[in-house]
């Protein structure tokens, strides 16, 4: 049973991850290596928009500008 809430909690941690890499305006983003060279917001990493704590939709440069 400790086997599988260590798995939960690794792969909870990589969503995490990836979700910060992927949200255009959050700013801990920068710390992964995906981000480290500045870049229009429109590649492949960025697909998400955070709109509030814990909340995110899919982004688009139209509506939240390319920054």
């Amino acid at each position: 049973m400790l086997f599988f809430k260590r798995r939960r909690k690794y792969v909870r941690s990589i969503m995490n991850c990836q979700i910060i890499v992927c949200t255009a305006n959050h700013p801990s983003r920068i710390h992964y290596p995906e981000n480290k060279k500045p870049r229009v917001a429109n590649s492949i990493y960025d697909f998400l928009f955070s709109t509030e704590r814990g909340r995110a939709e899919l982004y688009d440069p139209e509506k939240h500008g390319i920054g």
